[in-house]
């Protein structure tokens, strides 16, 4: 599948990509105007992206522009193109001419001064020296249009093969091109993000080179999700909630696991506690008793070990945030005084509802208090 950017300039030229014959669809891409996986080095999947400029972009300011993206698209994609598309060359003076509306016409930069094709060519030799793109120029739309299906084509075939077709030797070839940092585990990645709700292709491949694992990808948090003008924080915790569901409401509960009052009836209401369940976790809650199967009072020694197990099973999972509400400090009539400092060795996934609450439990716990 060739993905395109949904953006004025590639977006128009999915119709003659799919007349081509090849898989292909419009997508929300910050990194390049197109880009698809292929067959790499000993069957490994890589991406490739490419960019595509108009020869009169590369005149003016845009070059900067240019040299800035190019090590951003080597960065995320494995391999990189640009196709510069339009008729250019260089006439006797060494200046740059190129065909427009019929006829060959001097290039000028703002101020009416020359502008010399030693400028373009040597600004592209610099670019693939530096960042390993690859540049093809192309006279047209239809051309540019080839040259995307070739390129698509040639990487879908075994990489070795390639190789093989020019009578080389593959074992004698040196070690083939390989972008710092690359990691086998970007595909996989890339294919878990693109089945998160908001995240295309182009941001999938983005957020994969984040990380070296999935491991660390499930366990990042979600101000790691956040990508400047890409990913902001809202999108960013319906990402983080997609893979993990929501925080977990931590609520004082009773034995018989009659969530009918309090915090215990906002879990049953809206955060997935059972009926009939008073320990541990359960939806996207926890239970914490603090009063016995008759709804009396358990002893603050009770609490403290059922708050010593809670405060182990978060500690186990730092991926997930808990909301700590004023546990026994409500039906169960005991003060923040006597409950906090139970929390005392809390973790940094765990926040308090009640700031009072957290800070009787920081005070405490300077003092050496320990439930």
């Amino acid at each position: 599948m060739i993905y395109v950017a949904n953006d004025r300039g590639s977006k128009e030229l999915l119709p003659a990509l799919l007349r081509a014959g090849v898989p292909a669809e419009l997508r929300e891409m910050p990194s390049s105007d197109f880009c698809f996986t292929g067959s790499g080095p000993g069957e490994e999947t890589i991406s490739i992206g490419i960019e595509l400029k108009k020869i009169n972009e590369l005149t003016v300011y845009k070059r900067t522009r240019l040299a800035k993206q190019a090590p951003r698209m080597a960065q995320f994609f494995d391999r990189s193109y640009l196709i510069v598309e339009g008729e250019w060359s260089a006439n006797s003076d060494g200046k740059m001419v190129w065909f427009k509306n019929g006829r060959w016409v001097a290039t000028c930069i703002p101020g009416g001064t020359d502008f010399h094709y030693a400028f373009i060519d040597n600004h592209l030799t610099s670019l693939t020296e530096f960042t390993g793109m690859q540049v093809k120029r192309t006279a047209h739309n239809r051309e540019t249009v080839r040259a995307i299906v070739d390129a698509y084509k040639w990487w879908q075939k075994p990489y070795e093969q390639h190789a093989m077709d020019l009578g080389y030797d593959v074992s004698l070839l040196p070690p083939s091109r390989k972008v710092e940092g690359y990691n086998a585990s970007v595909t996989l990645l890339t294919k878990w993000l693109e089945d998160i709700d908001g995240v295309g292709p182009g941001t999938a491949l983005l957020l994969a080179r984040r990380w070296d694992t999935p491991k660390q990808m499930v366990l990042a948090d979600t101000s790691e999700w956040i990508m400047k003008k890409v990913i902001g924080k809202k999108r960013a915790a319906s990402i983080r909630e997609q893979l993990w569901g929501k925080d977990i409401f931590v609520f004082g509960s009773n034995l018989a696991g009659i969530h009918g009052k309090g915090a215990a009836l906002a879990a049953r209401k809206e955060h997935g506690a059972v009926l009939g369940e008073g320990i541990g976790p359960q939806g996207d809650s926890y239970a914490i008793p603090t009063k016995d199967e008759k709804l009396a009072p358990l002893p603050l020694s009770v609490i403290g070990r059922y708050v010593v197990e809670f405060l182990a099973y978060a500690k186990e999972r730092p991926h997930r945030k808990f909301i700590v509400t004023s546990v026994g400090c409500g039906l169960a009539g005991y003060t923040k005084e006597e409950i906090a400092p139970m929390f005392h060795d809390y973790t940094s996934n765990i926040v308090f509802f009640d700031a009072e609450f957290q800070v009787a439990s920081q005070v405490l716990s300077k003092v050496g208090h320990n439930a």
